[in-house]
């Protein structure tokens, strides 16, 4: 199976393959945000440590919804046991989403999954980009911090 389009000379590229890259890009992203400059982080549902690296991304709604797939809110640091073998913990989950972000997150996630989204192949590589940047952001953090315990 081909993977690009040709089209004159666009080449268009399949938007399966762009979710694909989205999801990669995204996952990274919330692994990173969430274990912070040191590269560890601590699963949402049962506070289990590990690197950003052996974590999952846990989605609390899950990622058949496309109008929650790519929430900050709604996608958190993950053990690969919790999110995998305790299908994501969700009601442990949902307690901690509320801690995290507030009041009635969780709530509202529930609500925004039940709506309709098609995200087009212009609005996926927009995100691409957005998160691969984001995590540009995220990666010069660790690369001074890093550099400061050479120092020492």
């Amino acid at each position: 199976m081909r993977d690009i389009i040709l089209s004159g000379e666009i080449m268009i590229i399949k938007r399966k393959k762009l979710i694909r890259a989205l999801d990669k890009v995204f996952s990274e992203y919330i692994r990173r945000r969430d274990a912070g400059p040191t590269g560890i982080g601590r699963c949402i549902t049962c506070g289990r440590v590990g690197h950003w690296k052996t974590m999952d991304c846990g989605h609390y709604i899950k990622r058949q919804h496309m109008t929650t797939r790519y929430d900050e809110k709604n996608c958190n640091m993950q053990c690969k046991y919790c999110n995998a073998f305790e299908q994501g913990a969700n009601e442990i989950y949902k307690r901690k989403i509320d801690e995290k972000w507030g009041a009635g997150v969780s709530d509202w996630l529930e609500v925004k999954r039940c709506g309709q989204s098609m995200l087009r192949r212009f609005e996926l590589e927009i995100l691409i980009d957005h998160y691969k940047q984001r995590i540009k952001e995220l990666t010069q953090g660790e690369t001074k911090l890093n550099n400061c315990k050479k120092k020492a």
